[in-house]
């Protein structure tokens, strides 16, 4: 479909390039995947249940080609990365983070003169310089081919960007070497480490004066194609130079015409047209090279009596992948069984672009014969393959695998179920082991009401902690219809109380005696609001008319939302949040409205809960939601938003309770987990805000002195294996699996 006198021309924003996105998407459609247009009109495939997926790593390229162009520039890394996704719903596996594959329009500046323009429009920095340029053929605008491409323009002329880059957890690009370094290293593939930034001018014109060849003597010329050689001349001696001082530069002059109606071999023509392209990894030398750039042809309009006209520039600054992934590729590069290596890329792609607008990024390149932009392009298909299985193998594992060591403040549990009695005893030391502080849950039988009630909770926490932790249990008092404000304001004078929990009646395990209409709490919260006493909400309605997925939702709208209207000083943590709705709310409130999150609504979506089988372990209240919701509470709790902060929400059950016809709510998940969310927080380049989310936001927000002790996580070569029960008395209590493989453990803390 796009076959030309020799090779392939796919234009850009062209009805052939349109062709060829309907044939991947009827080929992506065909195979099972899910298939959609961003507002590029770039072609986005992914595995249907990461379709919704609001972070993910970004695999892919281009589709468009220069005119007569080679079958695998651009179009090799488009099926690299449909090769993944096809062959990880072959294997029935599942990618350690969600991915998706697009297949982007317009890179090649052939065209128009303005290279990478997809991934600029997508990342908003597509200029109004660049959307005026020209084609090459009809003369029409960018922008006006764009438009008739299907899309709309008004946010790409007002800068604002098509896909949000936080979204984006990285970019990776498989393209074609189009040098000659793997061929001459016999290496069949590659890791990029950097892309040469540059600066191009379409058609620069030289402008002179016409005369007979042989009637205009030398001193009165005015001869624009000597002016123009001149000024390439001297362009290259500055090349040599720096290239021999060890810098790093490439010099370019593709196109060179005069107009073949009006000049003729006996005829000095009166104008010349050439293009200019200038590239570097250095900054500095694509500075310098632009300021000398317009000093010769100052000095050589001067000398030989002409003028220059550079047109719209044209530029990209140079890329620097990220290092992390670099590695992580060269570390799976090693698995598959290649040697790791390590290069710089000569040629500019849409990764440059991405890397700039702070997505990490990196490309794997495959050897390649005879270069790219021609019809000899000539890769082997193992290399192919080869280049395919780095990146696939990188996906699965989500990284590199190696050794790492990370210390941070002793962090905080703000929502921890210890139960009491054996159970209490069992796993007590699995908190301790890592936290320094727990907010502890008062939903025991009969509940805790009341600060003296508190005060023995306490103590019997006290007491089932390892002589070798210090461990402190903060305390909460259970909200009832007849709680006693004077009561509850004495606990938390006193220091027993740290706050009140507000369970809706029905709403989730012991949850029996708590709040059936908010109206009938008023006094206490008015009180409560007072006194600076912080109100820890379980917010779900209890209306068996409701969805049980809506019931967060729900709540937000009719019950907390018109509460914190009228009492907009009162304190308020939305405990365990678990949609998108929350998030939101919580992201849209002042400092005086916090929300936990946990481990396993980090971890999994309710596909987890009920796909291939019934699976009681990962049941839990409020329940879990779509992959989309998982994908906004990860954003939120890797975003260093002090908002948001961990409560783990760990309720161990005795197992038999769990695995009945009619099972309990909860989760187990204080044995594992600090390396769960390290893992989480990795694998969205995020690791360095895991100390906010764990150790100073919830402490930030309760007043707390940040704790002195340390925690120290190392990650291991192998995956780490957790008992998969402990015991408690004559029962056993499940450890959450988060069902995919864990590489981080915390292998010490201590206490100060």
């Amino acid at each position: 479909m796009s076959r030309d006198r020799a090779g392939v021309s796919r234009p850009a924003y062209s009805e052939t390039e349109t062709a060829v996105l309907k044939f991947l998407e009827e080929l992506a459609v065909h195979a099972g995947l899910s298939t959609a247009y961003d507002a590029g009109q770039n072609l986005v495939m992914s595995l249907p249940e990461d379709a919704g997926a609001e972070q993910f790593v970004l695999v892919g390229s281009h589709v468009d080609s220069v005119p007569m162009g080679g079958n695998y520039d651009g179009m090799a890394g488009v099926i690299a990365g449909v090769m993944c996704l096809l062959r990880a719903k072959a294997r029935g596996e599942r990618f350690a983070r969600p991915l998706k594959v697009i297949a982007m329009r317009g890179e090649e500046s052939a065209w128009f003169g303005p290279c990478y323009i997809a991934s600029k429009a997508l990342m908003g920095v597509l200029s109004r310089e660049e959307l005026a340029a020209p084609h090459k053929g009809d003369g029409r605008s960018l922008d006006t081919h764009m438009e008739g491409a299907g899309i709309e323009m008004a946010p790409i002329r007002s800068g604002v960007p098509l896909m949000k880059a936080g979204d984006i957890l990285e970019y990776i690009e498989l393209h074609i070497e189009q040098g000659p370094l793997l061929i001459g290293k016999d290496r069949p593939a590659a890791i990029v480490s950097g892309i040469r930034g540059n600066f191009r001018y379409k058609a620069i014109r030289c402008t002179g004066e016409a005369g007979h060849s042989g009637a205009v003597p030398r001193a009165f010329r005015k001869d624009p194609v000597l002016a123009m050689s001149d000024l390439l001349t001297r362009l290259d001696e500055a090349w040599l130079s720096i290239v021999q001082k060890g810098g790093d530069l490439v010099v370019t002059s593709g196109v060179v015409h005069t107009d073949s109606e009006t000049n003729a071999m006996s005829r000095i023509p009166d104008q010349v047209d050439f293009s200019l392209d200038i590239r570097s990894q250095d900054p500095e030398t694509l500075r310098g090279m632009r300021q000398l750039l317009a000093d010769e042809m100052a000095q050589i309009s001067h000398e030989r009596k002409v003028t220059f006209a550079t047109g719209s520039l044209n530029a990209t600054a140079p890329a620097r992948m990220s290092q992390s992934v670099v590695d992580g590729l060269s570390a799976a590069m090693e698995r598959i069984g290649l040697a790791p290596m390590v290069m710089a890329s000569g040629g500019g792609h849409d990764a440059a672009v991405f890397a700039n607008a702070g997505v990490p990024s990196a490309m794997v390149f495959v050897r390649n014969q005879n270069g790219s932009h021609n019809p000899d392009e000539a890769m082997e298909i193992d290399d192919f393959m080869a280049g395919t299985s780095i990146i696939y193998e990188y996906l699965r594992g989500g990284g590199t695998r190696m050794t790492e060591d990370l210390v941070i403040t002793r962090p905080d549990d703000m929502h921890l179920h210890l139960r009491d009695g054996e159970m209490l005893g069992a796993v007590t030391p699995c908190s301790c082991r890592d936290f320094a502080r727990a907010i502890i849950m008062p939903n025991l039988v009969p509940p805790v009401t009341t600060a003296a009630a508190a005060r023995a909770y306490r103590g019997r926490i006290l007491a089932a902690v390892p002589e070798t932790d210090a461990f402190e249990p903060l305390m909460t008092l259970y909200l009832t219809e007849t709680t006693d404000p004077a009561e509850l304001k004495a606990g938390f004078r006193d220091g027993i109380v740290k706050a009140a929990k507000l369970y809706p009646a029905g709403a989730t395990t012991n949850s029996d005696s708590g709040v059936r209409d908010i109206r009938n709490v008023m006094p206490v919260l008015e009180r409560m609001a007072d006194a600076g006493i912080s109100l820890l909400v379980h917010g779900e309605v209890t209306d068996p008319e409701i969805d049980i997925f809506d019931r967060e939702a729900v709540f937000i709208d009719h019950v907390l939302d018109p509460l914190r209207k009228e009492l907009p000083e009162l304190r308020v943590v939305l405990e365990h949040v678990t949609t998108r709705n929350g998030v939101d709310y919580v992201k849209s409130a002042d400092a005086g409205l916090a929300a936990t999150l946990t481990t396993h609504h980090l971890s999994l979506n309710r596909n987890d809960i009920l796909a291939g089988g019934i699976r009681p372990h990962y049941y839990c209240l409020p329940v879990l939601k779509r992959e989309e919701h998982r994908q906004a509470l990860l954003a939120a709790a890797t975003s260093g938003d002090a908002r948001f902060f961990l409560g783990t929400d760990s309720a161990p059950h005795p197992t038999t309770a769990k695995e009945t016809a009619c099972g309990c709510a909860g989760m187990f998940t204080s044995v594992n987990t600090m390396p769960i969310l390290a893992t989480l927080f990795e694998q969205v380049a995020k690791l360095d805000r895991i100390e906010a989310f764990t150790s100073l936001n919830g402490a930030a927000f309760y007043g707390l002195a940040r704790n002195s002790g340390k925690l120290h996580l190392r990650k291991r070569a192998e995956p780490q294996v957790w008992p998969e029960r402990i015991r408690a008395g004559q029962e056993d209590v499940t450890v959450c699996d988060p069902g995919f493989p864990v590489y981080w453990d915390a292998i010490e803390g201590t206490a100060a």
